[in-house]
């Protein structure tokens, strides 16, 4: 064989071996592309680097299992990014950070293609995936459950999330319109409104300190409206100092005196509808209507930067709720669905209104189909019903303890620090009663719970605020002014009221003192003459009876108020007789 021939042969596959790419090559001089071009010099698709030669890879004869994963990541990685380590020299957690990238690069084409175009490296069309515009986001359907929900509601709410898609869409106002809209409203004169009605001390002390909290987080006027039917002389004197004017309203016929199916036996739920007595208030351009069982955490007139009439609305979806944007409501289904558990999506707690008197007509014309509807939640759908158009007011002004979770700020797209007001609704233990009877049925401290359980992490941040700057600080004020109220008074001591609510418990002393003298009537004058000495010394002996929402303490002999027994959740009603919530 010559020496040509020889050589030839070399280049060439012995019998019955097919050879693939990878063996076109001798090693040797492999070898020597390589130290021309190292594989670190191996750039990307996207770089536009030229490639100056392509360097082959070992016989696959010649590769360890690591080498030939490491050849296949080498060639994948090619095209998608090539400063990527290889398998062999990263960790787990990198290796999953790597198809992670790569995902992102696949199915955010937009972003893709636009890395393509301006040759930018892998670093910026990630961090482009994760910077998506919102109006994508936004776009996309809200998924909920429709169990338990009529096709009405469901219609309802469809059209409310309609309306707020639409204005998400354009709650985008030039900077210069934002900022004379804030002048504007700051440059109005406001006011907060709390409405008051009965006769229940244990909602006064809510009231009381509630208004002390209020004035430290507002340089705006604080108004007390009250019922002229049933709020104590008492009640208002106590308030009086605390605000900047007390006003009267009547609601006979209106709310009070009214024949409603009320959801609590404690109280009719119709007298709730008593807000619209704010829209009396002309001399104000804004009025936030406020609930006394929350908790302010900081300065809270920036809510009169809002767009009005307001109230928070739940249908809208989660990622909306802390925008002020406009909704629209049909009247027809706002009653057809009152009745409902879920059918008013709006909490009442926080109110934002312009005040007019014809719109306080109309509210008032209103309130007779409200009760022939015998809806659930009467003041919220009044609002619903009367405003065919209205704005949501951001959730961060009136966050009901029960959302006071961290996956729901996450939803709403808030942090803790960014809530202005929480709202302590449908509960028994509010943060007042938490803050004074710590202890529960069970013998368990519920101060001590809330500071060492974690999922209460967001939840106990009002409740201790509200313990070192309200209660700590105003109680040995307050407390004297609820003691007094115990003390019966001549003035208050047979208020006007039905018969049904004047009944109460009656002890046997009294009862026999009175059947004795009817039955000695018909006796001689002498023996109605002792019955009636024994009468004026039983009567000298005996206390008096304590106000309603107070009773004798055991210890003192006082009357000291206490607190009534809790609302039964929804669904369920009071057993008479046991005392317990049991279901409808």
């Amino acid at each position: 064989m010559s020496q040509k021939q020889g050589a030839y042969s070399q280049n060439r596959a012995p019998p019955g071996v097919r050879m693939n790419a990878y063996q076109r090559a001798p090693v040797q001089k492999k070898v020597e592309d390589e130290t021309k071009a190292p594989v670190e010099t191996y750039v990307s698709a996207f770089s536009r680097a030229p490639v100056q030669k392509k360097v082959e890879p070992p016989l696959p004869s010649q590769m360890t299992t690591q080498q030939f994963a490491d050849e296949q990541a080498r060639m994948t990685k090619q095209f998608y990014d090539d400063k990527a380590p290889l398998p062999s020299q990263i960790t787990t957690q990198q290796f999953a950070d790597d198809r992670a990238r790569r995902a992102k690069q696949f199915y955010d084409e937009k972003a893709l293609s636009k890395a393509v175009e301006t040759k930018t490296p892998v670093e910026t069309y990630v961090s482009a995936f994760s910077r998506a515009p919102k109006k994508q986001v936004e776009t996309k359907p809200i998924q909920e459950s429709s169990y338990g929900k009529s096709p009405a509601l469901q219609a309802h709410i469809a059209n409310l999330r309609e309306s707020a898609s639409v204005a998400y869409k354009a709650k985008e106002e030039p900077k210069e319109e934002k900022a004379l809209a804030v002048a504007v409203a700051r440059a109005k004169k406001c006011a907060f409104a709390i409405i008051h009605f009965g006769k229940n001390p244990v909602y006064l002390e809510y009231e009381l300190y509630f208004l002390k909290m209020l004035r430290q987080y507002t340089n705006n006027d604080i108004i007390y409206l009250y019922s002229v039917n049933d709020t104590p002389d008492s009640f208002v004197d106590a308030v009086r100092p605390l605000v900047t004017s007390v006003v009267p309203y009547d609601d006979n016929g209106i709310t009070f005196n009214v024949t409603f199916s009320s959801g609590y036996t404690n109280f009719n739920t119709l007298r709730t509808c008593n807000f619209i007595f704010a829209y009396t208030l002309e001399q104000y351009d804004t009025v936030c209507i406020v609930e006394s069982d929350m908790v302010i955490m900081k300065p809270i007139d920036s809510i009169f930067d809002f767009k009005t009439p307001a109230a928070l609305t739940y249908h809208i979806g989660d990622e909306r709720l802390k925008f002020n944007m406009q909704l629209s409501t049909n009247p027809s289904e706002v009653l057809a669905i009152c009745k409902e558990r879920n059918g008013i999506g709006i909490n009442g707690g926080v109110m934002l209104i312009n005040p007019s008197k014809a719109l306080f007509e109309t509210y008032k014309s209103k309130i007779p189909d409200i009760v022939s509807h015998e809806c659930k939640y009467p003041n919220e759908t009044l609002f619903e019903y009367v405003n065919n158009k209205y704005y949501n007011l951001p959730v961060q002004y009136n966050l009901s303890h029960f959302l006071a979770k961290p996956y729901k700020l996450q939803n709403y797209g808030l942090r803790a620090n960014d809530i202005v007001v929480y709202h302590f609704n449908e509960t028994k233990y509010k943060h007042l009663d938490i803050i004074k009877n710590p202890m529960d049925e069970n013998g368990d401290n519920w101060l001590d719970i809330i500071q060492k359980d974690k999922k209460y992490d967001i939840k106990k941040l009002p409740i201790l605020h509200y313990k070192n700057t309200v209660y700590d600080k105003y109680r040995e004020e307050i407390e004297p002014l609820l003691a007094n109220l115990a003390k019966p008074s001549k003035k208050e001591r047979t208020p006007v009221s039905s018969k049904k609510d004047e009944i109460r418990p009656i002890s046997p002393l009294p009862i026999k003192s009175k059947s004795s003298t009817k039955s000695k009537s018909k006796s001689s004058t002498k023996s109605k003459s002792k019955s009636s000495s024994n009468s004026s010394n039983s009567s000298k002996t005996k206390k008096p009876k304590c106000p309603k929402g107070t009773r004798r303490s055991k210890k003192t002999g006082n009357c000291e108020p206490y607190t009534k027994q809790a609302r039964c959740p929804k669904g369920t009603r009071r057993n008479k007789k046991t005392g317990n919530c049991e279901p409808k």
